[in-house]
C-alpha cells in the first residue's frame, strides 16, 4: 500500500483535521483518505453529469 508524507501544513489546518477525525472516530490518515476519497468521487460525478449535458446541448444525447 502506498505511503502519503504531506510537509508544511499550516497549524490551524491540521488542528482542524485532528478535530474532524476525531468527531467521525477516525485517524487522522484514515479521515485523510476518505476526505480525497470524497472528493475524487464528487469530482469524476461532475465532470460526466457536465460532459453530459454539453453533449445534450448539442442534440447528441
Amino acid at each position: 500500500m502506498a505511503m502519503l508524507q504531506v510537509r508544511d501544513m499550516d497549524d490551524r489546518l491540521y488542528e482542524r483535521l485532528k478535530f474532524v477525525a476525531k468527531l467521525d472516530n477516525r485517524s487522522i490518515s484514515q479521515q485523510v483518505v476518505t476526505i480525497l476519497q470524497d472528493y475524487f468521487t464528487s469530482v469524476h460525478s461532475k465532470t460526466k453529469n457536465a460532459t453530459e449535458e454539453f453533449l445534450r446541448l448539442d442534440g447528441y444525447r
